[in-house]
């Protein structure tokens, strides 16, 4: 059986610039800046089940589109085909 050192199966370590106002708990993150007219997303799943144990057949976006301050939902019907990557 073959070992392998502790340093080669974690890699080398690297000196992160924001490291220690992370552990600090002071680094700033996207969710902690807002901005005039920013707009945000909300991702809604089905409630119907896992995978297997329901079936879609339609989906009632109205209260959805007239809730207060709603930009879009966005579904199948109107977000365009998907393009594949590379």
């Amino acid at each position: 059986m073959t070992t392998t050192s502790r340093s080669r199966l974690l890699g080398t370590g690297i000196n992160r610039v924001d490291g220690p106002l992370k552990v600090a708990g002071r680094a700033p993150y996207p969710s902690d800046f807002a901005y005039p007219g920013m707009a945000h997303a909300v991702l809604v799943r089905s409630t119907v089940g896992s995978v297997g144990s329901g079936r879609s057949t339609e989906i009632d976006t109205t209260d959805a589109e007239h809730g207060p301050g709603v930009v879009l939902v966005l579904t199948h019907l109107n977000a365009g085909p998907v393009k594949r990557g590379p």
